[in-house]
This record gives C-alpha cells, sequence and structure tokens, in this order.
C-alpha cells in the first residue's frame, strides 16, 4: 500500500508537538523552581529573628549568672535577667515558626506555578495524543490482518471527506465496487495515513 498523504510529514508535526509539549513541560517546572526560591529566600528574616533570640537569651542567661553569684544581692538583680529568657526563647521559636510557614508557602506557590500550565499541557496534548496512538494501533492491526485491505477502504469510504475521495479519482466508489486493486490500494492508504500509519508496500497479513 502505498500512502496517499505524506505520513512522514504528519509524524513530523507529531515529533514537533511532543517536543514543544516537553519543552512547556520543562518550562513550567523551572518557572515553579524560580517561584519557590524567590520566596523561600524570605526565610531569612526567620532565620534572623530566630538567630536573635537564641543570642538574646544566651546574652541573658550569662548575665544572670553572673549577676547572681554578686552577695546579698545576686539574686534579686540577677532573677530579672533569668526570667527575661524566656522571652527570648518565644522570639526565636517566632524566628523558626516564621521559617517553617515561608518555606511551606514557598513550596505550594511553587507547585502550583508548575502544576497549573502542566495540566493544561497534559489535557491539551497528551489525551489526544494517547487516544491517537490507540487508533493508529487499532488501524495498523486491521491492516494487517486478513482482510485488511478491504476493511479499510471500505472505512475510507465510509468516513473520509469527500474532497479526499475526489482527489483519489472521480470514480472511486465504483472503481472499488468493481474490484479495482489499484482503487482499493489508494482508499486503504487513505484510511492508513489519517490515523498516522505507514504499512510496508504489499504486506502480507498474517494468516
Amino acid at each position: 500500500m502505498r500512502p496517499y498523504a505524506d505520513v512522514p510529514g504528519r509524524r513530523a508535526l507529531q515529533i514537533l508537538a511532543d517536543v514543544l509539549a516537553v519543552t512547556a513541560i520543562v518550562v513550567a517546572v523551572r518557572v515553579g523552581r524560580a517561584v519557590h526560591d524567590a520566596i523561600a529566600a524570605y526565610s531569612v528574616w526567620g532565620e534572623r529573628v530566630e538567630s536573635a533570640g537564641e543570642s538574646l537569651a544566651s546574652s541573658l542567661t550569662s548575665i544572670g549568672a553572673t549577676l547572681s553569684q554578686i552577695p546579698l544581692v545576686g539574686t534579686i538583680i540577677g532573677d530579672p535577667f533569668t526570667g527575661a529568657v524566656g522571652a527570648a526563647d518565644e522570639l526565636a521559636a517566632l524566628g523558626d515558626d516564621i521559617q517553617e510557614r515561608v518555606s511551606s508557602f514557598a513550596t505550594t506557590a511553587g507547585v502550583l506555578t508548575a502544576a497549573l500550565p502542566i495540566l493544561a499541557v497534559l489535557v491539551v496534548w497528551l489525551v489526544p495524543r494517547l487516544r491517537f496512538a490507540v487508533r493508529a494501533g487499532r488501524v495498523r492491526a486491521v491492516a494487517l490482518s486478513p482482510a485488511g485491505r478491504d476493511l479499510l477502504a471500505l472505512r475510507a469510504l465510509a468516513s473520509a471527506p469527500i474532497q479526499d475521495l475526489q482527489r483519489l479519482r472521480p470514480d472511486v466508489a465504483a472503481a472499488w465496487r468493481a474490484g479495482d486493486e489499484a482503487a482499493i490500494d489508494a482508499l486503504a492508504s487513505l484510511t492508513l495515513s489519517q490515523a498516522g500509519v505507514r504499512i510496508p508496500d504489499r504486506v502480507t497479513p498474517a494468516a
């Protein structure tokens, strides 16, 4: 069977669509990472708050311990510093909480930024691509069956656009009814080309 349409050209378009889809997915992932990194950079403020709290707590503890060693009044003047350590610890905890919240928000924003375009690509490209692949597999299986050539020719007469049928030859239907081998081959190859399938010339069907 000789292909009626340019099957290699059709495949080239499919490959181009695949490349564009994969490129779009890669770009979406990179943009998602960039958004994540940009937001995650703000966690440095939480790190600074945590570091300040820890430093303050350490200083207050040290000062309180030193003042407590003063005879008679050490406990009196040292206790306020020791008591303030709790507030410093809360400041450090706040810094840690800020980091966790920023990290969580950065992850969520990055994932959504990447996922939405990827989902759109999958819906627009992958689903039709899978349907096309399934249809092409079925058509190829029919083409390799014992009565495949006749079935493909009949399918072309039943479903192919009128202009495509007329392009083969004006009397293609009459030629098919008369059992014209060339007409049957042309009709079968029309169905194959529409499905994006290329079968070697004069394939011998499996018994």
